[in-house]
């Protein structure tokens, strides 16, 4: 099989389908109904350590050019959004140029109003190639273990009501996930993630709708992903019956039973294992909404939760899941370097055919007040029964975190921003690595349409490995210009 072929030929032909479902939503309507944006940001950064080196660190005068616009199209039956970033370094000493695109666009279709609808979409990102490796927590400096991720999606929607309270919806997603190596500084080899193919259905039928009384639920889900290289695919399917009794306007008692893919025989998908949940829902209006359940799985107990809540000046929300998964369906992988609030995912493996089960806790805390803004975030997940997809063993591993995000606008044309954050990671005993982010700036707003921003950056990992120091401690003094085009 040409590897190669295949992702050139997957990737063309996904970005074929969103291509001109942007022109198709564009040439709909008439262009009032869009909005356009643009901007453009000039910079110059001095850095102390631009390889991430462990000894004999090299400093280096960075020049940057970042422009970037979006686009917004509404119609009655049509929505676009798409957006468009271009990272260009020079680095002065070395006289090398690096450019990275990022990119994000998906169009919503309503095709029958209210009932059938159809979404797809396309994103470039940058992600690490290796977790054991170094890790660069932005594209600034030079390094080999990044690489371009493109990911492209097509998902047609169904959803109907029978009467006042009983609602049922389908769907179906496919995703095209594929991974680039350009001749970048700092590349070794011509190492290439293997890129996959995932297939997602599910449909439910259930009378929550009617709160009161007995209710009722039946849900079926199955997934399947498929992978460049000769590999097994990954397949898993559920299916689940769900009883239980409204108490009061708010809390639902449920209990459910069902059949599940089994996990300890991965290369059969069928529904062969039993599995059991009982637990509580509750919703308040839109303020509150929790969910608690316990129960047997296929891979042994488990249970999830989750709660939201939105009061006066902000929200928060705390989850916890056990969930079967492989690597390339790693929803918490990053979107962009250096971009997230969460400090995750440094686990993931880009192209890697694993399984594990993610026993996932995350915690988030948004404040708002009339001058400041305040984002906490923490996060533990521990990847356990990892395997290869065809069943043979790995080391579990671990990651927590934190970050926390806050904004204060000093004056009418000033803000200052801090950023923080910190990842634990385990991979094997001994094996560990913590890596370390902080920033802070100042935007100085010099008219409509510039702004002038100062911006100081530390970035720090400590761990060692059975090969060598992931070791390095780098500094960044940057100065932005920023200026609107339109």
């Amino acid at each position: 099989m040409d590897i190669t072929d295949t992702n050139e030929t997957r990737a063309a032909r996904a970005r074929g389908t969103l291509a001109a479902a942007i022109a198709a939503a564009c040439m709909t309507t008439p262009l009032l109904a869009a909005e356009f944006g643009a901007d453009v940001r000039a910079g110059i950064t001095h850095t102390d350590n631009v390889a991430l080196a462990t000894v004999d660190e090299e400093s280096e005068l960075v020049y940057s050019l970042t422009p970037s616009f979006y686009l917004t199209h509404e119609a009655s039956r049509l929505s676009t959004n798409a957006n468009y970033q271009l990272q260009a370094y020079r680095y002065r000493d070395i006289g090398e140029t690096e450019v990275y695109h990022q990119y994000n666009a998906n169009v919503r279709a309503v095709l029958v109003p209210e009932m059938f609808f159809l979404d797809v979409g396309g994103n470039r990102t940058q992600s690490i190639r290796d977790p054991e490796q170094r890790i660069p927590q932005s594209n600034l400096p030079i390094s080999g273990n990044r690489q371009d991720r493109d990911q492209y999606y097509a998902a047609p929607s169904f959803q109907y009501a029978f009467g006042p309270s009983v609602r049922t919806q389908a769907s179906y997603r496919r995703t095209w996930i594929d991974y680039s190596d350009s001749d970048r500084i700092g590349s070794v080899g011509s190492f290439r993630s293997q890129g996959n193919e995932q297939s997602d259905g599910n449909f439910s039928i259930d009378n929550y709708a009617q709160g009161q009384g007995f209710s009722w639920a039946l849900r079926y889900d199955h997934q399947r992903t498929e992978y460049d290289e000769e590999t097994v695919p990954w397949e898993y399917q559920q299916a689940v019956a769900e009883v239980g009794y409204w108490v009061g306007g708010n809390t639902r008692l449920f209990a459910s039973g069902g059949k599940e893919s089994a996990w300890d025989t991965p290369l059969d998908s069928s529904l062969e294992d039993t599995l059991w949940e009982a637990g509580l829902s509750q919703q308040m209006g839109e303020r509150l909404s929790a969910e608690i359940a316990a129960g047997e799985r296929s891979f042994g107990r488990s249970w999830r939760g989750s709660l939201d809540f939105q009061f006066r000046r902000g929200s928060t929300s705390l989850s916890y899941a056990e969930t079967p998964t492989t690597e390339g369906r790693n929803r918490f992988r990053r979107s962009a370097l250096g971009e997230d609030e969460l400090p995750d995912d440094f686990l993931s493996r880009p192209g890697s055919a694993q399984r594990f089960i993610s026993n996932r806790l995350e915690w988030r805390l948004n404040l708002d007040f009339q001058r400041t803004n305040l984002t906490f975030a923490l996060f533990d997940v521990d990847r356990t029964d990892r395997t290869q997809i065809d069943g043979t063993p790995l080391d579990d591993e671990s990651q927590r975190g934190a970050s926390v995000t806050a904004s204060y606008r000093v004056g009418a044309r000033t803000d200052l921003s801090l950023r923080g954050s910190r990842s634990e990671r385990e991979f094997r005993d001994g094996d560990k690595s913590d890596l370390t982010r902080a920033s802070a700036a100042v935007d100085y707003r010099l008219g409509a349409r510039t702004s002038l921003t100062l911006q100081y950056q530390h970035s720090k990992e400590e761990g060692e490995s059975p090969f060598f120091s992931r070791n390095y401690d780098a500094n960044n003094v940057s100065l932005f210009v920023t200026r609107t085009l339109f």
